[in-house]
């Protein structure tokens, strides 16, 4: 008897059981009872398809045969029991294709061509859009995808196979290379060849990577070469090698980034067979960054030496050393920022033998910094020595320590820094190179030289350096040195109170006076103000909280403070009157934030300059005033008292 006719009795028998089971209920009360009856029913209808699925899944072939031949009941036809998926969209054949049951697989072909549904059977897709296919290549079974693919020609959907994606973007070739099943790949290239798709198929792109981009970022080598060679068989090599990812990025720039040799050294083989190897060198990411940029920047020598001995055979190995990322970094920039010595030296020699090793050592990033200046703000000396004995090599060594147009000054990095043995060579070199005054002179974008710096990040030992060196300059230079503001203004001396320490205060104040033109000039510049804020060093120390104009937050206590403001006044002249933007004195603030021990150091240099004090009582008595209506605003909850600052 037909099944689905037994399915309809069972179910019309149902209906006459639940009218007579609910006679004694109203009519919704009925339909209702009714429905659940029929819903029992399909949900048992449900647990015969996943016993189905069960049974592919399990391998259980007998059960499997007797739901074909039907032994057992079910409501479902054979074609029905083909094609149906469970929940999550598996269907028997993807279950028995997963699990690598073979003969339940020839079983379900075979059943399929009966009925006409191989083709649709095979391009079935569960919940994450996996043929049978598929889970033939994610799970390694190289006799399953062959199946698959046998049958698939039969019914003319090699193509859909091999281009379909699942939700992860990826095709069944970039899940071979994944799981590096080299049989399966190379079933896949062959099919692809013989169903004249192998260019999609290589360059169809995953997450955005295309089949070799991949491979090549994986380090897969068996992959990669498969993958050139069945491109070269096509004569497809020149779009394969220079596909790229939505970055810009090749496969050579991925496997050059990771130090894969192998991969590398076959890369540039097919290019030049390709006749496309100085394109594939000279490509560059979105940001102008080429595979030698990424090797260096990552350290690894032996595959820079092989991109420079390719750049050499495609005679452009002047023009890759100089190719400069969007930021203006070339490789040796990288090698040295990342402090890769033996990188260095390999890029430097191959500059030198391309006569382009003077160009290179005087490019500057689009932030101003050279590779000695990269050096030099990493402190990394054996790099350093590399950079400057080329220098000198080739007459270049006062421009590569005085780089041109306010660039980054390498001693000013090294002082930035603390890297004091860096000062001492770049000292060194600039000495005997006779332009010590130069070196010491130059200020970087920030109009700040290297003694500014050293005294700013509060490196006391560069800066007693730098000064004793300075004894050797001339007094007018080392006076420009020594009271040139930056470009906000900020002079040594307000670098040196808002530190909070003395000693940098005494050493820039000694200079000053040492080397001073006149009485009125050395005024001048203790009494001098920022652009910003309008203070005096005296006004920066008592507000050092607010003293980092360059993102750097002092911390001190008011004993350092205090010692500081002794050491200024120390000199005659000191305006304590003088304004800030907020219209405040010295006086006013010492007054307001309670620091009585500097305001008494205040009145007593007040009257040793003879300078009368009713403008200092007029000063204290606005900034009390003031005080006392700030603490009243102030909502309080108990006892309030006033922090002691001294």
């Amino acid at each position: 008897m037909n099944k689905t006719i037994i399915a309809l009795s069972i179910v019309t028998l149902l209906n006459f059981a639940c009218s007579n089971y609910a006679g004694g209920f109203s009519r919704d009360e009925k339909i209702n009872s009714k429905d659940r009856y029929v819903s029992h029913i399909w949900e048992a209808l449900d647990a015969q398809k996943d016993t189905f699925i069960d049974a592919a899944k399990r391998g259980n072939e007998k059960i499997i045969k007797d739901w074909l031949n039907g032994n057992i009941f079910s409501s479902l036809n054979n074609k029905e029991l083909l094609l149906m998926q469970n929940d999550s969209g598996s269907t028997a054949l993807m279950w028995a294709v997963s699990n690598n049951h073979g003969r339940i697989v020839k079983l379900l072909l075979q059943e399929s061509k009966q009925y006409h549904v191989e083709r649709e059977m095979l391009q079935k897709k569960d919940a994450e859009d996996v043929t049978a296919f598929a889970w033939a290549v994610i799970k390694r079974h190289g006799e399953m995808a062959r199946l698959m693919l046998e049958e698939a020609k039969e019914v003319n959907i090699v193509p859909s196979l091999l281009l379909q994606e699942n939700k992860n973007d990826l095709t069944p070739l970039l899940l071979a290379l994944n799981s590096r099943n080299a049989e399966i790949i190379e079933l896949i290239l062959k099919n692809a060849i013989d169903a004249k798709i192998l260019k999609p198929v290589l360059l169809k792109e995953g997450k955005g990577k295309t089949a070799l981009i991949l491979a090549s970022s994986s380090g897969y080598e068996e992959g990669v070469r498969k993958l050139l060679n069945a491109a070269k068989e096509e004569n497809i090599l020149p779009e394969v090698l220079q596909a790229t990812t939505d970055d810009g990025i090749t496969a050579l720039m991925l496997a050059s980034s990771k130090g894969y040799y192998s991969i590398v050294d076959l890369l540039l083989q097919k290019a030049w067979e390709a006749h496309i190897l100085t394109q594939v060198l000279q490509a560059k990411k979105n940001n102008g960054g080429t595979a030698l940029t990424w090797s260096a920047s990552n350290g690894y020598e032996p595959v820079v030496a092989l991109l420079l001995d390719a750049a050499k055979i495609a005679a452009i190995l002047p023009a890759l050393l100089l190719v400069k990322t969007d930021k203006g970094e070339t490789a040796l920039t990288w090698a040295v920022g990342n402090n890769h010595a033996a990188v260095v030296q390999l890029l430097l020699n191959a500059a030198e033998e391309a006569t382009v090793l003077s160009e290179l050592l005087q490019v500057a990033t689009s932030y101003g910094e050279t590779a000695l200046a990269w050096a030099a703000s990493r402190g990394n000396l054996e790099i350093a020595r590399l950079l400057l004995n080329k220098a000198r090599a080739v007459g270049v060594l006062p421009k590569v320590l005085v780089p041109a147009n306010n660039a980054s000054q390498p001693l000013a990095w090294a002082s930035r820094n603390g890297h004091i043995e860096m000062v001492k060579l770049i000292v060194q070199e600039a000495d005997e190179a006779k332009i010590l005054s130069a070196v010491m002179s130059a200020q970087d974008r920030n109009q700040a030289t290297a003694l500014t710096w050293a005294i700013f990040e509060n490196h006391e030992d560069i800066v007693k350096l730098l000064l004793k060196e300075m004894r050797f300059l001339d007094e007018s230079t080392v006076w420009t040195i020594v009271v040139s503001p930056n470009d906000t203004g900020i002079t040594n001396l307000m670098n040196a109170a808002i530190t909070g320490n003395a000693s940098l205060v005494r050493m820039v104040l000694e200079e000053a006076y040492r080397v001073q033109l006149n009485q009125d000039a050395l005024k001048r510049f203790i009494n001098a103000v920022d652009d910003l804020r309008r203070r005096t060093a005296v006004q920066w120390a008592i507000r050092f909280e607010e003293g980092s104009v360059q993102k750097v937050l002092r911390q001190h206590s008011m004993a350092d403070v205090r010692a500081v403001i002794q050491e200024i006044l120390k000199y005659r002249g000191v305006n304590l009157y003088s304004r800030d933007a907020e219209e405040r004195t010295a006086i006013y603030w010492a007054r307001y934030l309670e620091l009585n021990s500097i305001l008494d150091d205040f009145e007593t240099y007040l009257k040793k300059e003879q300078i009368g004090d009713g403008t200092f009582r007029a000063e204290c008595n606005i900034a009390r005033y003031n005080l006392r209506r700030r603490l009243s605003i102030i909502p309080v909850t108990g006892k309030r008292t006033v922090e002691e600052r001294d």
